[in-house]
């Protein structure tokens, strides 16, 4: 499907409005053609779809592959004006040294909008990435809002196909993501993502709509943090509560750590399952990989030893080449990586008192962990280390 077609004589025809019976049936007496591969159009008017231009059956078109969805057309007719009041920019504007093209382009700013409403591989993203960046284009993607999923419990689900898309804008430390829904003219930005599980997380969702938002402050904007402590607490107890009864279970390893160490599965420690801003690193379970480090580095036995720093990272990086922890692909965050989110959890369990930084790089352990008896709900202890975490915060 196109939106964009040339006449013989090389004008280009944009279907932006919904334009009435006697127009469309003039259009049809002109012969239109592919800005791509040059081959003839067709133009269709339905009662359901949207109009819209398709090549003829049987088309060789390189980018005839791309079935998009009457949704994605009037995302991109929507997002076009809202630009179009704001600077220039061309639809389907086709960048042959690339062979790619976009749903936008702003030509003054070098920037390519992309609306993506279907899956789209990693590789194929890369590529896409890498064809921009060889023209200094900077890509913007924007992902339907149908995929945006928030539970009744706080969380947002994140599926493994749009972690892809977490990206920065200009002024933010963080990264985010951005939807956009036509139906309601409105942008939802997903910020301060605290990633819980791989497809799960808790982050700040901010509303606004087409008319209120500049493409300016959409790369400048400031958003007022969510507080998600209880919320985190109780998603973390119910998954302590049945993780270790998965049929096939991925977590198998982290059992047997536990076992040996004889600590039942659903009382493992507190200070295990914090909410660490630069998680989104780490595919894993939060719970998961910081019990690795508790295990591993952090035992009761340990109480007043010292522990480095860099220990610590290389026997991490064993669980990651072992496949007991899994990193995250985002190829649109080039800042940091998985060691901001060790250094970020050694702080917090600094913050709760569990550890003190003797040295840089170095750590006293000052006491055991936190841990409930069996006859009491682990949750408690949970809430006990997240109320210190929050003191900390209101502190500032």
């Amino acid at each position: 499907m196109l939106l964009v077609a040339q006449t013989e004589t090389g004008q280009k025809i944009a279907l932006l409005e919904r334009y009435s019976s006697d127009y469309y049936q003039t259009l049809k007496e002109t012969k239109f053609y592919c800005p791509i591969c040059k081959g003839k159009l067709i133009l269709k008017v339905g009662i359901k779809n949207i109009a819209h231009f398709a090549h003829e059956p049987k088309s060789s078109c390189a980018f005839e592959y791309e079935r998009e969805t009457p949704y994605h057309l009037e995302g991109k007719k929507g997002l076009y004006r809202w630009l179009e009041k704001q600077t220039k920019v061309k639809m389907e504007e086709y960048l042959p040294s690339i062979s790619q093209r976009p749903d936008l382009f702003l030509p003054d700013s070098h920037v390519a909008i992309e609306f993506q409403c279907s899956a789209l591989s990693l590789e194929a993203l890369r590529k896409r990435n890498k064809g921009y960046s060889r023209l200094n284009i900077t890509p913007l993607w924007i992902l339907s809002a149908e995929r945006f999923r928030r539970s009744a419990k706080g969380s947002l689900k994140i599926s493994y196909n749009e972690w892809k898309f977490l990206q920065y804008p200009v002024s933010h430390l963080s990264p985010y993501l951005l939807y956009y829904c036509p139906n309601f003219s409105r942008f939802t930005i997903v910020s301060d993502i605290i990633a819980f599980s791989p497809t799960s997380v808790f982050a700040t969702v901010s509303y606004y709509s087409t008319a209120s938002l500049s493409l300016h402050s959409l790369f400048h904007l400031r958003y007022s943090k969510a507080s998600f402590f209880v919320p985190w607490v109780i998603k973390k107890g119910e998954w302590r509560m049945k993780y270790a009864l998965y049929p096939r279970n991925p977590y198998t390893p982290l059992l047997k750590l536990l076992y040996t160490h004889h600590i039942p599965p659903s009382h493992f420690p507190s200070e295990a399952g914090l909410p660490v801003k630069n998680g989104y690193f780490i595919e894993s379970h939060s719970c998961v990989w910081q019990l690795y480090i508790l295990l591993d580095h952090f035992l009761p036995q340990k109480r007043n030893s010292i522990i480095h720093y860099e220990t610590i990272l290389k026997q991490f990086k064993r669980r990651i080449q072992n496949r007991h922890v899994k990193l995250r692909e985002l190829p649109m965050v080039t800042r940091g990586s998985f060691e901001d989110a060790l250094k970020e959890y050694l702080r917090l369990l600094i913050t709760v008192g569990f550890i003190t930084e003797i040295e840089s790089n170095r750590f006293l352990i000052n006491r055991v962990w936190t841990t409930m008896p069996i006859h009491k709900h682990p949750i408690d202890g949970d809430y006990q280390i997240m109320n210190k975490l929050q003191l900390k915060q209101q502190k500032g």
